[in-house]
């Protein structure tokens, strides 16, 4: 591999790494040659699955150049706080960051490496990476997104579970958080109210995925239990600035999307084209939701995922 790296020059934009290279001998001169070497003009570093990768070995391959756009280390599942701040380090030209199914990283991991990439346009962390693959993956405390603001206003695509309060919801009881369900309805509903208006800041969004990234045969442990509503109760108004919006997923979310959030979506979305997961399998169809869809027939209601 590395001989054939030397001849490629500047004209080499893409580069994929399988995760087990890390353990081959000629890893740090991999390390070396995109640090120093002729690729100058690289700007996509897929770091594949990282099979046997541990987080300093992530986090090398992170910081081996300073000119990543694109970087892409979706079931590195090893990826941790090292990591993040290697790409919090070389964040100036980062546009497009996948951390799909990185299950090491934390929260505030995530929140680090939002309030420093200026120019992220994608940021993709959803909890899932395929149908026969269902990581619990790493998802955004709003206790911790509302603290900090993010570096960048240009988000065209965010996809990431955002965990909320929610002491309306029945949660089973191996998936109880005792702290989060003793906080009153109220409090929770001025949580996702913050949410809600810390998201409305990227008005050129275009895909809002806070639910799970497909649709597999879920059991308990798979739904998002303390998710956002999107309720206009809880504050789903403050949105109404995203008028780019065209696909919305809140596929497992413990949502409260009813009648009336369809209607305010279609009089405020007018791109929406697409909207996944709005009846949970499981849970009881809201027969005025269904109405609704039935009379107004929305331009997106026939791309509606129901699950």
């Amino acid at each position: 591999m590395l001989p054939f790296l030397t001849t490629c020059g500047p004209n080499l934009r893409i580069l994929q790494v399988p995760g087990i290279y890390s353990l081959l001998a000629d890893h740090k001169e991999l390390l070396s040659l995109l640090g120093d070497g002729p690729m100058t003009r690289l700007e996509t570093h897929y770091f594949y699955e990282g099979v046997g990768a541990a987080d300093h070995d992530i986090a090398e391959m992170v910081s081996s150049s300073s000119h990543w756009t694109h970087i892409d280390i979706s079931g590195c599942g090893w990826a941790g706080s090292s990591t993040a701040a290697a790409i919090v380090d070389h964040s100036v030209h980062l546009e497009n960051l996948d951390l799909s199914a990185c299950d090491m990283l934390s929260s505030q991991d995530l929140q680090l490496i939002l309030s420093k990439a200026e120019k992220l346009r994608v940021f993709e962390a959803s909890r899932s990476l395929s149908e026969s693959q269902a990581s619990r993956g790493p998802s955004l405390s709003a206790q911790d997104l509302v603290e900090i603001e993010w570096a960048t206003s240009s988000l065209e695509v965010f996809r990431c579970p955002i965990d909320v309060p929610r002491p309306d919801y029945h949660v089973p009881l191996k998936y109880h958080d005792s702290e989060w369900r003793s906080a009153s309805l109220l409090t929770c509903h001025e949580v996702q109210r913050k949410v809600y208006r810390h998201l409305a800041q990227q008005t050129q969004l275009k895909e809002l995925y806070t639910g799970k990234g497909w649709n597999v045969d879920w059991e308990d442990e798979d739904c998002l239990w303390y998710s956002l509503e999107l309720s206009l109760g809880s504050g789903l108004d403050e949105l109404k600035d995203m008028k780019c919006l065209e696909s919305l997923n809140v596929r497992l979310m413990s949502h409260n999307i009813g009648a009336l959030e369809l209607e305010w979506m279609a009089n405020n979305w007018p791109s929406l084209k697409h909207v996944y997961g709005i009846c949970q399998r499981g849970k009881d169809r809201d027969l005025n939701m269904t109405h609704w869809l039935w009379n107004n027939s929305p331009v997106w209601n026939q791309q509606c995922d129901w699950y």
